[in-house]
């Protein structure tokens, strides 16, 4: 429970993550190595949660079919998930393995296990996996969080940051 209360701690207290003015530039490789820029999925009107995670990670492991589920339920409507697998090429057989395992519904691509390229996504140091990035329909990173986290908690962030968005207008 204090654990379950801390990760819902830190995610509110980081919705002052650090924006972005445009999408950040990530070059990210799928499977099959070709070169995507994670850019090309954000600032699409919907919110994006990347999710970074490692083929050895027990809590990547016990929360991505959440993750799953947010994607299957949300992703025709208002927001969807991209996974990020920091395992690098050399292990792509392992990260492949761990997509098929749990039946992602959601793009993942690689990336190499480097603290530079996580801050990329303009949430400060890079601490482990699993790591939130969410992103709001404009592309702008709203929150970061490193651990576990459960689907009801991220679409009760996202319903609460549209409904103060609503009271401002």
């Amino acid at each position: 429970m204090r654990l379950r209360l801390s990760v819902l701690v830190l995610w509110a207290a980081l919705v002052a993550a650090p924006a972005f003015a445009t999408p950040p530039d990530v070059p990210l490789s799928d499977f099959d190595g070709r070169v995507h820029n994670v850019g090309t999925h954000l600032g699409k009107g919907q919110w994006v949660l990347v999710v970074a995670w490692a083929h050895d990670c027990h809590v990547c492991e016990a929360e991505m079919g959440e993750m799953a589920r947010f994607h299957r339920d949300y992703a025709k409507k208002d927001a969807r998930v991209i996974g990020i697998s920091i395992d690098g090429f050399e292990l792509r057989d392992r990260a492949r393995a761990f997509v098929e395992r749990h039946r992602l519904p959601f793009p993942n691509f690689l990336v190499e296990p480097d603290q530079e390229i996580m801050m990329r996504f303009g949430g400060g140091p890079f601490y482990g996996t699993p790591t939130h990035y969410l992103y709001d329909p404009a592309g702008t990173l709203v929150a970061m969080s490193t651990g576990s986290i459960t689907a009801q908690e991220i679409r009760g962030y996202i319903d609460r940051k549209k409904a103060g968005a609503g009271a401002a207008r």
